[in-house]
């Protein structure tokens, strides 16, 4: 995922995307192991052509990647730079400087990744919670429609009482007709 660019040319923001692997392999395994890359644009590798067919550009010139490392060596993401216009050779010097801002990412990743894992938990509460309403007021339904049931069911109790009161005096009155 490419969470977003900028064009020093253009002075813009770029909007971030999604590559495939397969379209910058060398890319993808250098970020993933969290190592170094450069290549040249003069390259053959697979990343040249990826990153110029995602980016729309006709040679993404002269690419440079660095890793994001914690201290534990756990990689959060990389830093990618081209040279489109330019062409501009990155030196090591280059690639130990994006690697110093790198590092100063760490804890603005940390932190947005907490504040992002926060965020999930609170939408997940807030859906346990409304869950928790819906089954309450189903339950609560579901209790009145019993309570009516159950006075319904009394009531018809209490007229087949009164019914078999009756009865039972017209079957005393009966047998005392008959005697």
């Amino acid at each position: 995922v490419i969470a977003s660019g900028y064009d020093l040319i253009r002075e813009e923001s770029l909007e971030g995307g999604n590559l495939k692997r397969t379209a910058v392999p060398m890319l993808t395994n250098a970020i993933q192991r969290g190592k170094p890359l450069r290549l040249p644009a003069s390259g053959t590798s697979a990343d040249i052509k990826g990153l110029s067919e995602v980016l729309g550009l006709p040679s993404p010139g002269n690419v440079m990647s660095v890793p994001i490392l914690t201290a534990d060596k756990e990689t959060l993401g990389g830093i990618i730079v081209l040279s489109p216009y330019s062409n501009r050779a990155w030196s090591a010097e280059d690639q130990s400087f994006l690697g110093n801002i790198g590092s100063a990412l760490v804890p603005i990743m940390q932190r947005s990744q907490k504040v992002s894992k926060l965020e999930l938990q609170g939408q997940q509460a807030r859906q346990q919670d409304e869950q928790a309403r819906l089954d309450l007021a189903q339950a609560h339904e579901q209790m009145t429609k019993l309570e009516q049931r159950n006075d319904e069911l009394s009531r018809q109790m209490e007229a087949m009482s009164q019914q078999a009161e009756q009865d039972a005096a017209k079957a005393a009155q009966l047998i005392e007709l008959t005697a």
